[in-house]
């Protein structure tokens, strides 16, 4: 996958794009060379790039990064540092 900013992404181009984003994604994660915030990071990017809906792009890209690392659970000694 590149990882480039184009200017704009056309309608049909879409589905591959997403496919090729998931499956960037998925290779990835099975190498584990890249910490998972960098691979959020990165796939928060691209996809914003892509924009695969008409609306809810950016909700989508908040709600996926929380599901994709799971509860963040302070230590008891640092919960006072932390408002979830």
């Amino acid at each position: 996958m590149r990882l480039v900013y184009s200017a704009s992404i056309r309608p049909f181009d879409t589905t591959h794009l997403m496919i090729e984003l998931v499956t960037w994604l998925r290779e990835e994660r099975q190498a584990g060379l890249l910490h998972p915030l960098v691979l959020i990071a990165l796939w928060v990017i691209v996809f914003l790039e892509i924009l695969p809906f008409q609306d809810g792009n950016g909700r989508l890209c908040r709600m996926l990064p929380q599901h994709a690392l799971g509860p963040l659970k302070a230590k008891s000694s640092n919960r006072g540092l932390f408002h979830v």
